[in-house]
């Protein structure tokens, strides 16, 4: 689990807007979205199912955690659909 001090002091690096901890019911559904997109051959770059990640609710983008270690790249950044977000109220 991340430290809750380091977290306080993160960004995310397009929006400069605040990041928190993933619930976990939007990580199963940007997983489900990656196995889909993986499924189809439908993606532009590999990306792994998430375990745990930080998410931006400025720019909707979730940033994943591995090995407890903050991954803000935004190249590793996985955009959130808008359907999730809504369907989640992450507004």
């Amino acid at each position: 689990m991340i430290d809750k001090n380091l977290l306080c002091g993160l960004v995310c690096p397009q929006s400069q807007g605040a990041l928190e901890l993933a619930q976990p019911q939007l990580v199963e559904a940007v997983n489900g979205v990656i196995l889909d997109q993986a499924e189809s051959g439908n993606h532009s770059r590999r990306v792994e199912a998430l375990q745990m990640g930080l998410f931006c609710r400025k720019s909707s983008l979730l940033y994943p955690l591995r090995n407890d270690i903050p991954i803000l790249l935004l190249e590793e950044a996985i955009r959130v659909p808008d359907s999730i977000i809504q369907s989640l109220d992450l507004r």
